[in-house]
């Protein structure tokens, strides 16, 4: 599969990419990939070998839609958000 540049973002070392399930809600989910070969425009990856462990996002399907712009700023947002629970857990 070949995804564009700018939607790829890195966390704890593996790539992801945002997926918007619903194109009528404002909902993402992320998705693990495996990058295979990089260009100045695509990213073709493949599904990374194991599958998904514990908890861990699900992996990239075809035909799924993916989000190019913006996808920095929902890492962002999703890094703040994992802080936010990390602390409520550990405040009960």
């Amino acid at each position: 599969m070949e995804v564009p540049t700018a939607a790829l973002v890195e966390m704890d070392r593996n790539d992801y990419v945002f997926v918007q399930p619903d194109s009528t809600k404002p909902r993402f989910s992320l998705r693990r990939v495996e990058v295979v070969r990089r260009t100045s425009d695509w990213v073709f990856v493949r599904l990374p070998a194991g599958g998904p462990t514990g908890g861990a996002p699900a992996l990239l399907q075809p035909g799924e839609r993916v989000v190019a712009a913006g996808s920095q700023e929902l890492l962002q947002g999703f890094e703040a958000l994992t802080v936010k629970a990390a602390g409520a857990r550990s405040a009960e």
